[in-house]
């Protein structure tokens, strides 16, 4: 477990290094952003900020999430942790400073993510969305009490909700979410999946980042 918690590591600090590199840089030279600040304090981090963005209004504190278990997968979905055993995952922890999520696809030259440098990826596809956008579409179909109960009722086996073969556990009103458990994982995570479709329509805004090029999609609020 220790050995997969520093390749973990070792491939999250890699790809902000990327990110740093190819796509914060690359908004402030476009004059997108003003500047962006990465957070060196562990505390910070732990509040759920990564890293800052100053825009001509406002400074938006980043929590950068990524699928990095799923590099070049090209998956059309993204986890958001609602639990994991006995605690609240980031989804819907409180005290919290997140303003937004960088949600990130990559795509590299190796998935072994303890040798992984910033230089092996070539493509990413990243969403920025709102904390409270993203919450606010979920409670139309759950409130966050609701959505918690659920979870802890799948880590004990007894959520009672239509279920796929693949125990996808389709949330009432949206087959679209789901919520699942990696039961493989020490940390046996509950998820609630959403799918890249929806999160387009959510974001604010979406672009693809190679290591000379950044690509903003026209999907952007």
């Amino acid at each position: 477990m220790e050995s997969k918690f520093k390749s973990d590591k070792r491939g999250e600090e890699a790809l902000a290094s990327f990110l740093d590199t190819c796509l914060y840089s690359k908004m402030v030279e476009d004059k997108i952003i003003q500047d962006f600040k990465r957070t060196e304090d562990k505390q910070t981090q732990l509040s759920g900020v990564d890293l800052i963005l100053t825009t001509g209004t406002r400074d938006v504190k980043v929590d950068e999430k990524s699928a990095l278990q799923y590099i070049n997968m090209d998956i059309p979905t993204f986890a958001m942790e609602i639990y994991y055993r006995g605690n609240t995952g980031w989804f819907l922890k409180d005290g919290l400073q997140t303003d937004a999520y960088i949600l990130v696809w990559p795509r590299a030259a190796t998935t072994d993510l303890g040798a992984i440098a910033a230089e092996d990826f070539t493509l990413c596809g990243c969403m920025l969305i709102y904390k409270q956008v993203l919450r606010k579409y979920v409670n139309k179909f759950l409130s966050d009490e609701a959505l918690l109960s659920a979870a802890r009722a799948l880590d004990r086996g007894e959520l009672d909700w239509e279920h796929d073969q693949r125990n996808r556990y389709h949330v009432p009103g949206n087959p679209e979410l789901y919520l699942t458990i990696s039961g493989q994982l020490y940390e046996r995570p509950v998820n609630l999946v959403i799918k890249k479709s929806i999160l387009k329509q959510l974001c604010r805004f979406e672009v693809l980042v190679e290591k000379d090029h950044i690509r903003f999609l026209e999907n952007q609020r």
